[in-house]
């Protein structure tokens, strides 16, 4: 059995406040746990063979960190999981037991989509070293909850017009020069050079400071100001891109663009548009096709992705594995770029499913004759599973953060790794 070094791992005395349930329905497993957690130091462990015991548990009492099994009789764990996003959501939660690794997977994607805290889900026996990251997890969440609250920022008032739609008015913000581009690069996996830039919408809020997307986009939909948004990021991108160009720095720059925006009537005329008044052409620019609802009318669709290509845009598959895009979409779309979804790519190294749909993913573009991207690379291990998936092109933090304009032309024609 491991041994637990108290010295190098974690501190006794936070250990011994540490209160954990470990819910397995086969003794050995469940008594195997708990020896090793005492061997830890850790100073409260309860125990239940099912999950009618452990919910009865967690209604009286507070938990750290929860051990569950998935296949247990009466209340299996998933269902015992189910209940725990209710009574405690923020408990970490390691997932350990006798399932295939398909069940095992889904348990995860429960967890997540539940908003809870899950650690892992392994097999029967647990690899060595497991218990003490789980352990190290556990005791952060509780400094964490123990901290003391910083008190949140007085709320802003809402004018009468912007009400109905919460505090941001995007039709002010976007009227009045709000919107702001970052620009993040994309590197060949062949030269490690620069490729392309795909454009980031940022917002400046006169009182909220700089925006992400997360805050700002849902009141964007809400407000049916999609088209606008587009239509300003479009041409912001293209009058950098056209200004690269005139200093000799010449790459091309990706720009988001809704599905719901392309199959709009007479949107190749108006995308053309935009690009052109601000000094572009369609050739310098690829559209990421984004699907953050499904497509209406798929001839529609097609019949503008096929003119937005003939026009000369290069059109991009985005956060493919995803959302809403299909097959059908992938092998009828006049595609010239495929991007794996971060989620992928973050878990290929640890997880043979999602290094399996990183390869599929990969494979199908490269059969389809489409450039491959990697997004979210973060890390090496990132990196070299989308080198050895095949991919062309990688994207993500590890090569380059989102840069303002006036950094891109030094990297341009330079090594990113």
């Amino acid at each position: 059995m491991w041994q637990f070094d108290v010295d190098t791992y974690l501190e006794t005395e936070a250990l011994a406040s540490l209160r954990v349930l470990v819910v397995q329905s086969q003794t050995v497993h469940r008594e195997r746990i708990k020896l090793e957690l005492r061997d830890a130091g850790v100073g409260h462990i309860d125990d239940a063979a099912n999950g009618f015991q452990a919910l009865a548990l967690m209604r009286t009492r507070a938990f750290d960190l929860l051990i569950v099994d998935l296949v247990m009789p009466q209340l299996n764990g998933i269902q015992l999981l189910d209940q725990a996003a209710a009574l405690c959501a923020d408990i970490r939660i390691l997932v350990a037991g006798d399932a295939d690794a398909a069940l095992l997977r889904t348990a995860r994607k429960f967890a997540v989509t539940r908003d809870l805290r899950i650690h892992d889900c392994v097999p029967h026996p647990l690899r060595e070293g497991l218990l003490v990251e789980v352990l190290r997890a556990s005791l952060d969440d509780l400094a964490e909850r123990r901290a003391p609250l910083v008190p949140p920022p007085q709320a802003l008032p809402c004018p009468p017009r912007t009400r109905a739609h919460g505090p941001l008015d995007m039709a002010a913000l976007l009227s009045t020069g709000c919107l702001r581009v970052a620009y993040q690069p994309k590197m060949s996996l062949m030269t490690n050079r620069l490729t392309g830039v795909e454009a980031l919408a940022r917002l400046r809020h006169p009182e909220l400071g700089l925006l992400a997307p997360d805050a700002f986009m849902a009141a964007v939909s809400a407000q049916g100001r999609m088209t606008e948004l587009t239509h300003r990021m479009l041409g912001l991108a293209a009058a950098e891109q056209s200004g690269w160009a005139r200093q000799g720095s010449c790459t091309a720059v990706s720009v988001n663009v809704p599905a719901t925006v392309v199959e709009a009537p007479r949107a190749v005329e108006s995308l053309i548009e935009v690009v052109r008044r601000a000094g572009s052409q369609p050739e310098a620019i690829t559209l990421e096709i984004t699907e953050t609802a499904p497509i209406i009318d798929k001839n529609a669709f097609y019949r503008a992705a096929a003119g937005l290509r003939l026009a000369g845009f290069g059109l991009a598959i985005d956060d493919v594995g995803t959302g809403h895009n299909s097959l059908d979409l992938l092998a009828n779309g006049p595609f010239t770029e495929l991007k794996v979804d971060r989620s992928f790519v973050a878990r290929a190294d640890a997880c043979r499913a999602s290094r399996a749909v990183l390869e599929a993913c990969t494979r199908l573009g490269s059969e389809l004759g489409m450039t491959v991207t990697a997004e979210g690379v973060e890390s090496t291990a990132h990196l070299a599973q989308a080198a050895l998936a095949g991919c062309d092109e990688v994207q993500g933090h590890l090569i380059s953060a989102a840069l303002p304009a006036e950094a891109i032309p030094p990297l341009i024609g330079r090594r990113l790794w």
